[in-house]
């Protein structure tokens, strides 16, 4: 077994001399190609490292290199060394993951991104840059100022890029081939990028903003590919083009929404749901975007709305059951999607703990009782809490459920209500939120900590509490007494 150990100033000496006569090898114009692809090829493997690249991240190492691949100022324009373009190209990906800050600067001194589109567009270039070449311009288009360059009308990346994933689709719309399914999946995700502005990500808010009649273009274009790829079969070897699609998904604005036929992308979305929740056991945050999308379309239509919950909740779950402290049993038994979308919502993943909760209480048609039947009250009491909707749950402490049967869910209703205030407060709306909600928050902590201590200890902790205070706290307590809370706490802390 190989142990780990850290480079030694000698192995770093050595790491920097075999750079430094790699690079010069493969720089000099009098060596074949085949040694210089060879020269590049040992390059990228040593790139994968932080140390010792010296001679390659200079600012002279570097225009050699973009001269290479023919993005520098000084083209490679040899046709017969297609090859070492490709290897030059894939040191500059692991260069930019490694020394990213140094790529960037030189790109953005030399203004090198319209190079790389201009070399992609060129159709003498070889179509295996598209994939590292477009991985560079994944990682670049993070920073907004070179995404807003990107988009500019005389370099118009997005276009491109779509035009990118529906001619590689179609050359094998019924099964692509691994090598296509790679190039699309690049052009994606350099799209997600660049389409981010319009999306719920953006600065613009969860609605996003409307698209310009340029960005449109490209959703023109992409929509009906994406859909097609979307009813892909639901096989392992085109998960991964999936994943990426429904990413991009995200950012499709609502005046292209209709392009979609929804009879046919909403199942193939559950289907996708179904099986990237097995898929992603082990790295479950790749869920976020399907779920994201689940809870906007269905937060949109009440018809699409109950199909998504007809499809996740169980069918022999009966709408009679009450509303508990217990955990549903659907929960315990199961490897459902349910069950573990309920378990994704106590996630230490952010993220999916809030899409997670989100999408479920949609689903319920924001009713809390509803929410806390399916979901029980230890998982539903973080999102209840958050909307200060604690005082609004009441089935607890009836033991019986108020919302409406599964089949009739009501749609989603506003939760601002009880955060407004009287015109004689002086407060606003925003401000008397937040204070409610913090009230909300703080109680709940306080109730789980008295919940978890022993009866002694809980006896003086009340006495030690104002008239008031104790008053309201010895109700809430003997009615988390009799509806059993304390004791299912208690036995969830010791499991």
């Amino acid at each position: 077994m190989r142990q780990f150990s850290f480079p030694t100033p000698k192995v770093l000496k050595q790491k920097r001399s075999l750079s430094l006569f790699l690079v010069s090898l493969s720089l000099s114009q009098d060596q074949k190609p085949k040694l210089r692809e060879a020269c590049l090829n040992c390059l990228r493997l040593l790139c994968r490292e932080y140390q010792g690249m010296d001679a390659l991240t200079s600012s002279e190492g570097l225009t050699h290199l973009f001269d290479l691949i023919g993005i520098g100022e000084a083209h490679n324009q040899n046709p017969e060394e297609q090859e070492v373009k490709s290897e030059a190209a894939k040191c500059l990906v692991n260069l930019t993951l490694k020394h990213k800050d140094q790529i960037e600067a030189y790109v953005q001194e030399h203004n090198s991104l319209p190079r790389f589109i201009e070399l992609l567009k060129n159709p003498s270039s070889p179509k295996t840059l598209l994939f590292p070449l477009g991985r560079v311009l994944f990682h670049l288009s993070i920073r907004s100022d070179f995404r807003d360059e990107l988009v500019k009308p005389e370099i118009d990346a997005g276009l491109f890029f779509s035009k990118v994933v529906k001619q590689c689709f179609e050359e094998n719309p019924e099964s692509p081939t691994p090598e296509n399914q790679l190039y699309i999946r690049e052009a994606l995700k350099v799209l997600l990028n660049l389409t981010t502005p319009v999306g719920p990500l953006g600065d613009s808010g969860p609605n996003g903003r409307p698209p310009t009649p340029q960005e449109s273009a490209w959703f023109d274009i992409l929509c009906p590919t994406l859909e097609k790829i979307l009813l892909l079969p639901t096989t392992r070897e085109f998960h991964g083009l999936k994943v990426d699609a429904v990413s991009c998904l995200i950012n499709v604005p609502n005046t292209h929404v209709p392009i979609f036929n929804r009879t046919l992308i909403v199942p193939a979305l559950l289907n996708f749901l179904d099986q990237h929740i097995i898929y992603t056991e082990h790295e479950p945050s790749g869920l976020i975007p399907i779920l994201l999308i689940l809870n906007s379309i269905s937060g949109a239509s009440a018809e699409v709305r109950e199909v998504v919950r007809k499809h996740i909740f169980p069918p022999d779950f009966g709408d009679e059951s009450p509303v508990s402290v217990q955990i549903p049993p659907w929960i315990e038994r199961g490897d459902s999607v349910a069950a573990r979308l309920v378990r994704h919502m106590t996630s230490s993943n952010f993220g999916l703990k809030h899409y997670s909760q989100e999408l479920l209480f949609t689903l319920c048609g924001e009713n809390p009782d509803e929410f806390t039947r399916l979901a029980g009250f230890g998982s539903a009491a973080g999102l209840l809490a958050t909307r200060n909707l604690l005082n609004a749950f009441s089935g607890v402490t009836r033991g019986k459920t108020t919302a409406s049967p599964r089949s009739t869910a009501s749609p989603p209703t506003s939760t601002t209500s009880s955060s407004t205030t009287s015109s004689h407060s002086g407060t606003t709306d925003s401000e008397s939120g937040s204070a409610n909600d913090a009230n909300a928050h703080q109680q709940a902590i306080k109730m789980q900590r008295i919940a978890s201590m022993d009866k002694e200890e809980r006896q003086r902790y009340l006495e030690s509490l104002p008239d008031d205070e104790l008053r309201q706290m010895a109700e809430m307590m003997q009615k988390l007494e009799a509806s059993g809370t304390i004791k299912v706490i208690r036995e969830t802390e010791k499991k």
